[in-house]
């Protein structure tokens, strides 16, 4: 996927696509390590207002919400890995793309980017 951001070059993911309530549930727990260029995306079936949490989530994780039109909604930067708080942003996200902690900083993205798919299927299940 690539994210062209409002600003500069386009930023280029590779990314692990995840659609099913099992594998969405279960996310990046216990991984120890990602590539820099790496991050999973969920999928959802419709637009939603989502809600993530870092249980059993060892690595430290930038969640970024994406709206249906494939525009970033908001940012949840470096959230705090193996806690329960629930990490949120105010709208209805269609996809949440998780990358390493900082990452959104380090490529300077925001609120507002647009995003292209590559290799990821349609939302619809």
């Amino acid at each position: 996927m690539r994210v062209l951001r409002q600003s500069g070059a386009p930023v280029d993911i590779s990314v692990e696509v995840v659609r099913e309530p099992r594998t969405r549930e279960r996310g990046l727990m216990f991984r120890r390590d990602m590539d820099e260029d790496h991050g999973m995306i969920f999928v959802f079936p419709r637009p939603d207002h989502q809600v993530f949490w870092m249980h059993n989530t060892i690595l430290p994780l930038d969640m970024i919400f994406i709206r249906a039109d494939r525009t970033i909604l908001g940012i949840v930067k470096n959230a705090t890995p193996e806690t329960d708080d629930p990490r949120e942003v105010p709208g209805d996200s269609l996809y949440v793309l998780e990358v390493n902690g900082g990452f959104s900083d380090r490529h300077h993205l925001s609120a507002g980017d647009r995003v292209e798919f590559t290799d990821v299927p349609p939302a619809s299940e």
